[in-house]
């Protein structure tokens, strides 16, 4: 499969599991207090602690290893499994001791169901890890996609009958359940359970330091979860989540679909050619393009958002949406740091990195919650402008991109997020940021801004504008077949 087909491929199941979610996530608002999600938010931030803890993410080392023989696979399933293992015993740990841990006994009961969830990802770790490396985005996507829509129905179903912060945790179960039996099948000539320590130190090295890297930023937001509900309680948290969730829900529905393309594309690249800059800097410039002025946009429109999707009893997370949607914009600027440093085996240099960051990070979160929840947000900002002066220069070495290189991205970027979000920008001023902005000019606002975003596009002759081009050719060419075929 080429990278322009796995990237749609993924990018399309990708839109619909975000629609699927994000439904459910206004439904479930509509049901649900912010005391109730804030119990489930502090249960599931203390069980997804426990997986940072032991996060080894051998599978990035399956997907960027050049060759595989079958005794690396049975070395790395095994480590897995063995990991799978700890996380749900240290889980049920957690659930015992929730009253103390947590300040909340209802907790205990979502660590209790999560607890199984890491069992039924190590079933699926090979067929899930050998799809993604041999590009079978067709496959990764459908799967997915059926398990959020059984994982969305059960959600949206138990919350109705009354399940009140259980129902999320249903919903969790139901979507790993369902997930699993799709790699298992689809997937079935990949299975196996042949285990084996070859080779061992080489990936326990790697997973030392992909947790170091990866489970150190999830440890830091789940213990900011924690320390936020501790400080200013579990309505606060339950506001703090809604915002983050929506806000992370935009965000890596979009960038973690383009960047898990773009990480087989650029190991694959490396693998054959040695060579990574063309490749970087192609998904680098579409990524930003797409995603500034997406981001930017949501962030000035947050208000309105809030009050049109979840009514007014959540009106306190438009602030921090805003906010945690602007520090994702700065996130963006040194973006693909991490597919970078594991293509190049530099892990080692990101772990003393994120080490750093992440102190750094949990301090300034920390500070903020001390007042409330928007400063606690603000407190994004500063720890991923912390974190660009830390990537900033290590992206240009691995990426072998030079500095006017990624300016010119950084410029066409501002460019486009300048036309895109200014309309609704000048709306928002004159109605003085009121939630009641009536959604027709909101919707002008957008589509004004829509058409000069894309003219933009079309004056730089930037690639996301052939790239449309393309496809809105194809979804010409269908027309008349199925035209005809009615």
């Amino acid at each position: 499969m080429t990278v322009r087909r796995a990237f749609f491929w993924a990018a399309g199941g990708q839109i619909l599991s975000f629609l699927l979610n994000f439904a459910s996530s206004v439904i479930v608002a509509r049901l649900l207090t912010p005391t109730e999600v804030g119990t489930f938010t502090i249960g599931s931030a203390a069980a997804a602690l426990c997986t940072a803890v032991t996060t080894f993410n051998v599978g990035a080392y399956i997907i960027s290893e050049p060759d595989l023989p079958s005794e690396t696979m049975d070395t790395a399933f095994t480590i897995n499994g063995l990991i799978s293992l700890g996380l749900s015993l240290a889980m049920l740990a957690g659930a015992v001791f929730s009253h103390t841990l947590l300040g909340s006994a209802e907790a205990g009961h979502v660590m209790l169901v999560l607890s199984v969830t890491p069992l039924i990802g190590a079933a699926t770790f090979r067929p899930a890890t050998m799809l993604q490396r041999d590009l079978q985005f067709k496959a990764v996507t459908l799967i997915n996609l059926a398990s959020v829509v059984v994982g969305t129905v059960a959600t949206v179903i138990t919350a109705w009958l009354g399940e009140s912060y259980m129902s999320l945790a249903w919903g969790v179960l139901a979507t790993s359940l369902s997930g699993a039996v799709g790699f298992l099948v689809v997937g079935a000539r990949h299975n196996g359970l042949g285990v084996g320590l070859k080779g061992w130190r080489a990936m326990t090295a790697f997973g030392f330091r992909m947790t170091t890297i990866t489970g150190a930023a999830t440890a830091t937001a789940r213990l900011s979860d924690i320390i936020l509900g501790r400080m200013l309680g579990l309505y606060a948290l339950g506001i703090y989540s809604r915002a983050s969730g929506l806000a992370n829900q935009v965000f890596f529905n979009v960038y973690g679909t383009a960047t898990r393309v773009a990480f087989s594309q650029l190991s694959k690249d490396y693998r054959e050619r040695g060579e990574l800059k063309t490749s970087f800097l192609h998904s680098f410039r579409l990524i930003t393009a797409l995603m500034w002025p997406f981001l930017v946009g949501f962030a000035i429109l947050s208000p309105v958002a809030i009050h049109l999707l979840y009514g007014d009893k959540w009106m306190s997370a438009a602030l921090p949406l805003a906010l945690l949607l602007l520090a994702q914009t700065v996130t963006l600027a040194f973006g693909m740091n991490w597919e970078l440093f594991v293509i190049r085996k530099e892990t080692a240099t990101q772990t003393r990195i994120e080490l750093l960051r992440n102190i750094a990070g949990l301090t300034t979160f920390s500070i903020g919650a001390l007042f409330s929840v928007g400063a606690a947000a603000a407190g994004r900002i500063l720890d991923n402008l912390i974190g660009l002066l830390f990537y900033r220069k290590h992206v240009q070495r691995l990426s072998g991109a030079d500095s006017s290189e990624i300016a010119q991205v950084y410029r066409e970027g501002l460019a486009l997020t300048v036309a895109a979000v200014l309309p609704a920008l000048l709306l928002m001023i004159g109605e003085d940021w009121d939630r009641r902005t009536p959604l027709a000019a909101v919707v002008v606002a957008v589509m004004a801004g829509v058409a000069c975003w894309y003219g933009v596009l079309v004056r730089l002759g930037h690639p996301l504008a052939h790239e449309l081009t393309l496809l809105a050719r194809k979804l010409l060419r269908l027309q008349p077949s199925q035209g005809g075929a009615r």
